[in-house]
């Protein structure tokens, strides 16, 4: 799913500095990186599968208008993908936590990375974090949006939906209350998955760490699966990685992500 905020410039740096794009053929999972972006890191080859229709096809149109002809998007579950050829790297943002059966969904990235290739994949907030329930919801006076401080954090575990609903429903009315529920509780774009289940769905997976990068955030609360993670950051080779991979990668990573934070969104 493509979030109109995300700051792709930042993200493709990123990717570029800690595993490389230039002439490489990437795979993008649930992805819709602005082509002209994508053209600045020069990937020989770029393909994204995505299961959201308006942004496979915004992203087909503008790389028509670039005339970049080896940029394509496809309306392709990656759990059931099944590639025609192998891909040197793999590179998902923000699209893990949407993912409902990951575990499917990472035996088949498995299937398109070519021996030896890298999956970068930034995303979050997960479930198990402050704000996991991933709230954004559009209502007449504005939008409800989890960055917000709509619900203090923890809440969606701390409380239940019952207290969230008499809430929100003071603060907003009836109708935006069933709704905000409906989408922190049972919206099916989300997984809700706790950080304890994407390690496990990780190492249960044929792919090998190479880094694993947690940002954290606040002091989770006492309650079961509640943690400070807000974020993952995985770098995952298809092979065994050396010594000098796995002690390289993060000081890429960490010299890349600062040098972003003077790079402006998109």
């Amino acid at each position: 799913m493509c979030w109109e905020a995300t700051p792709h410039k930042k993200y493709l740096r990123l990717a570029a500095a800690t595993v490389g794009l230039r002439g490489q053929n990437v795979l993008e999972v649930g992805g819709c990186s602005p082509p002209a972006l994508l053209s600045e890191h020069a990937p020989a080859k770029w393909t994204s599968v995505d299961m959201h229709p308006p942004s496979v096809a915004s992203f087909n149109e503008k790389a028509k208008d670039l005339s970049l002809t080896n940029y394509t998007a496809m309306r392709q579950d990656i759990a059931t993908y099944e590639p025609t050829e192998s891909y040197d790297r793999i590179y998902s943002i923000n699209s893990f936590e949407h993912i409902s059966d990951l575990k499917s969904a990472f035996a088949g990235m498995y299937r398109a990375l070519r021996p030896g290739g890298y999956l970068f994949t930034l995303f979050g907030p997960i479930w198990s974090s402050d704000v996991g329930h991933h709230l954004s919801l559009s209502t007449d006076k504005g939008t409800l949006y989890f960055g917000d401080g709509v619900l203090e954090p923890w809440e969606h575990l701390t409380s239940t939906p019952e207290a969230i609903h008499v809430k929100l429903e003071r603060q907003h009315g009836p109708r935006v209350a069933s709704r905000a529920v409906e989408f922190i509780y049972t919206y099916p774009d989300l997984n809700r998955l706790f950080e304890h289940q994407y390690l496990s769905i990780l190492h249960e997976s044929k792919f090998s760490p190479v880094m694993v990068v947690r940002n954290r955030k606040g002091q989770a609360p006492a309650v079961p699966g509640a943690t400070n993670t807000r974020e993952f950051v995985w770098v995952l080779k298809k092979g065994r990685p050396s010594l000098l991979e796995r002690a390289s990668s993060p000081v890429k990573f960490g010299v890349a992500y600062l040098s972003s934070r003077f790079i402006s969104a998109p």
